[in-house]
């Protein structure tokens, strides 16, 4: 049984290895700078996104989050939202969007439940986009 853990271990350490890898990738293709860039994440949620998240959280006070979206993840939309200061989450989930509509505390987050609803979040040009 310890052979298969420590098997299941060390395929954990290369998954984690693997998503900071791609993270550093997605920073410096932004040209290693992601300071006052207005930026919007599609499936925030997932672990691309997370991870995504936890790297842009380091220099959090420097960017601007135009957009975060979920399908059905409010709790963790809502988390980031308030961790980063997003201006605007999409859920698509209806019966989620709902709760999170009653859930959330920050009168300056507008959350919306369809991307039909992108013209009226992108008024201005965002400088990066990131599907995770």
């Amino acid at each position: 049984m310890n052979e298969v853990a420590n098997y299941w271990q060390e395929v954990l350490k290369i998954n984690n290895w693997q998503k900071n890898r791609i993270s550093r990738i997605i920073v410096n293709k932004l040209f290693g700078n992601i300071s006052e860039k207005k930026i919007a994440i599609l499936g925030s949620t997932g672990s691309i996104g997370k991870n995504l998240i936890k790297i842009l959280s380091i220099d959090k006070n420097n960017i601007n989050i135009v957009l975060l979206t979920s399908n059905k993840n409010y709790k963790l939309l809502l988390k980031q939202a308030k961790l980063l200061d997003a201006k605007n989450i999409i859920i698509t989930d209806k019966k989620k969007y709902e709760i999170c509509l009653k859930k959330n505390k920050n009168k300056k987050l507008k959350i919306f439940n369809s991307f039909k609803d992108l013209n009226k979040i992108f008024r201005n040009k965002v400088d990066y986009t990131m599907a995770a």
